[in-house]
């Protein structure tokens, strides 16, 4: 993303993410080889995952709902990220600090939205959001907005996967 404030549009209009690095960390109790509901969305292990997400930029929690919460492994995750939030980065900035935050949640659908809120609401807390949101929001002010690309319910409905084998119906 370029950082001059100078932001000419039409660089966000064919969209590269290149050099963004991305975590997904699957929180379900399911015992390896058995493939969870969870696994069939992402692929990454839990253990030795921190050195993975010091290096993401995006980090996203996914697991079960067990009686209409998240399982324990989701909880456990969250309380040892919050643990290494007095962690700095490489310019002295807490470690979160820049990092966005994601939930990917199987399992019943009447309890999503409570998961989603809970895990949703201790990655904004530790990734620094209110910062991160008026860095954003100034960032895309000065690019005239998010592109289009990708991001076009007509071109979805139309069969565009965006170079994403993906069902539109599912989004």
């Amino acid at each position: 993303m370029p950082t001059d404030t100078a932001v000419n549009s039409a660089a966000f209009d064919a969209a590269s993410y290149d050099g963004l690095k991305a975590v997904y960390i699957n929180c379900t109790p399911k015992k390896s080889p058995e493939i969870s509901h969870t696994q069939g969305l992402m692929d990454t292990r839990l253990d030795e995952v921190w050195p993975l997400i010091e290096a993401a930029n995006i980090v996203v929690i996914g697991g079960p709902i067990w009686l209409g919460d998240n399982s324990s492994m989701t909880r456990m995750l969250i309380e040892r990220l919050y643990a290494m939030g007095d962690e700095f980065n490489e310019n002295g900035q807490y470690v979160y600090y820049g990092k966005v935050g994601g939930a990917i949640f199987t399992g019943n659908e009447d309890a999503v939205k409570h998961s989603a809120m809970s895990v949703l609401y201790s990655l904004q807390h530790i990734t620094f959001m209110s910062w991160n949101l008026m860095h954003m929001a100034s960032i895309l002010g000065n690019a005239g907005g998010i592109p289009a690309y990708g991001n076009s319910r007509s071109d979805w409905n139309a069969g565009e996967g965006f170079g994403l084998d993906a069902n539109p119906e599912y989004r």
